[in-house]
């Protein structure tokens, strides 16, 4: 089965058209951790990487991940982007960078899955295209956040070996 853009584009689109309140960018010269937050609270990445309730982020789980979309042909849990060690702990800042930049490719197409293998909704090619740059200052960012919630259970099918919050 493929994950295709379209059905992609249109869960993530009602995921952060909901709700985020935008920051403002400073004026003048800001910290590179300030500007990766500005950049993720741009990109509503809190949205899908948190558990909610009836469209409300769960306290704790800012960015734990575990937020499950309903997909036609599964069930789809976000990832954990904190720094506990079902994150990105292990990340190096080039890592996280070259993790976005290897869907820069426009002949890119997404492979086949495995009922096992690990899925995600999260648009990789409309990231992709980020300055090398901002997405430092967006890893920089994630690494000052601490997830408060560490229960974890594993998770369903496809993201089988990452961890998820338990209800």
């Amino acid at each position: 089965m493929y994950l295709h853009q379209q059905q992609i584009s249109r869960e993530y689109l009602k995921c952060i058209l909901r709700r985020q309140n935008p920051l403002l960018l400073p004026a003048g010269r800001i910290g590179h951790v300030k500007y990766g937050e500005y950049l993720v609270n741009m990109a509503s990445c809190m949205t899908c990487h948190s558990k909610e309730n009836k469209g409300e982020i769960i306290k704790g789980t800012e960015y734990g991940g575990g937020r499950e979309f309903v997909l036609p042909w599964e069930l789809c849990a976000q990832t954990n982007i904190t720094t506990h060690g079902t994150g990105i702990a292990a990340y190096s800042r080039e890592l996280f960078i070259q993790r976005f930049k290897g869907y820069l490719d426009t002949a890119y197409h997404s492979p086949k899955l495995g009922p096992t293998d690990f899925n995600t909704i999260m648009p990789w090619t409309m990231y992709a295209a980020m300055k090398p740059s901002d997405l430092a200052a967006i890893y920089a960012f994630l690494k000052t956040v601490t997830l408060l919630i560490i229960k974890w259970k594993n998770s369903h099918r496809a993201n089988r070996n990452r961890a998820r919050i338990k209800r």
